[in-house]
């Protein structure tokens, strides 16, 4: 019989989490009443950006197209350096627009 090896001290971290998918639907709302998805391109007040999920804040918010400093992937949060949160019980509903949705 062949005995199978197992390493035991691989890393047990996971590739992102099932909140920050792209496409995860959320319970916010935009000001025309469209359902906002995780990847959406939105206008919030006078910032347009995409809408990611911040593992650090455990919160979702928008992502600053101007601030895509530090890498080229547009669906990754650690590619931006400027996040501004999003309250979750659509507060903000009247200031967000819908722009695009995730592709």
């Amino acid at each position: 019989m062949r005995k199978i090896l197992k390493n035991n001290y691989k890393s047990k971290r996971l590739n992102g989490t099932s909140d920050g998918r792209i496409g995860t639907i959320l319970g916010l709302m935009d000001k025309h009443k469209n359902f906002l998805v995780v990847g959406d391109e939105v206008r919030y007040g006078e910032y347009k950006g995409i809408i990611l999920y911040e593992p650090e804040r455990k919160g979702y918010g928008v992502a600053l197209d101007y601030s895509m400093w530090h890498g080229d992937d547009k669906y990754n949060i650690h590619s931006y350096g400027k996040f501004i949160d999003i309250p979750m019980d659509n507060g903000a509903k009247m200031e967000i627009e819908l722009i695009g949705h995730a592709s």
